[in-house]
C-alpha cells in the first residue's frame, strides 16, 4: 500500500475484522482503520485525517446525526452513513447533519466501494483511484 491509498475510517459495532467490507476495502488498495465509539472516531479524526468516514448510525452512542455535526466541523472528510433501520427520518437527519451519502443495510459491498469511489473522485486531487474488484 502506498502513501497515496485513500484513507477510510469504519465507525460502528458491526465491522468484524477479519470478513466483509473491511476486507474488501484492503483488497482494493484503500488503508483501513476502524473503531466502535464517537471517541473513537473523533481522536482517528484528529490524528490520522481519513477521507471517508463509513459510518453506521445504528450503532448504540454513536450519535449518528451528532458526530455527522462533528466531523463536519472538523475535517473535510467524506461520510458514508450505514443504518438497517428503514425509518427515512434517520436517513434525513444524517445527511442534513452533513452526511454526503446513506446506504441501507444489508448492502452489497460493491455498491459501498462505488460509492466510496465517488466521493474521492471529487476530490482526489491526481490520486490514482483504486479499480474495483472483479465481481
Amino acid at each position: 500500500m502506498t502513501d497515496q491509498a485513500a484513507k477510510i475510517l469504519m465507525l460502528g459495532q458491526d465491522y468484524d475484522p477479519e470478513e466483509g467490507l473491511r476486507v474488501t476495502l484492503l483488497k482494493g488498495g484503500y488503508n483501513v482503520h476502524t473503531g466502535r465509539s464517537e471517541a473513537e472516531g473523533m481522536a482517528e479524526l484528529a490524528t490520522w485525517d481519513p477521507d471517508v468516514v463509513l459510518l453506521d448510525v445504528s450503532t448504540p452512542g454513536l450519535g449518528g446525526a451528532r458526530f455527522c455535526k462533528q466531523v463536519r466541523a472538523n475535517s473535510e472528510a467524506h461520510i458514508i452513513a450505514f443504518s438497517a433501520d428503514t425509518d427515512s427520518a434517520i436517513l434525513i437527519e444524517t445527511l442534513d447533519a452533513g452526511a454526503d451519502d446513506f446506504v441501507w443495510k444489508p448492502f452489497s459491498l460493491a455498491i459501498v466501494e462505488a460509492r466510496i469511489r465517488a466521493c474521492l473522485r471529487r476530490t482526489s486531487h491526481g490520486r490514482d483511484l483504486p479499480k474495483p474488484l472483479p465481481a
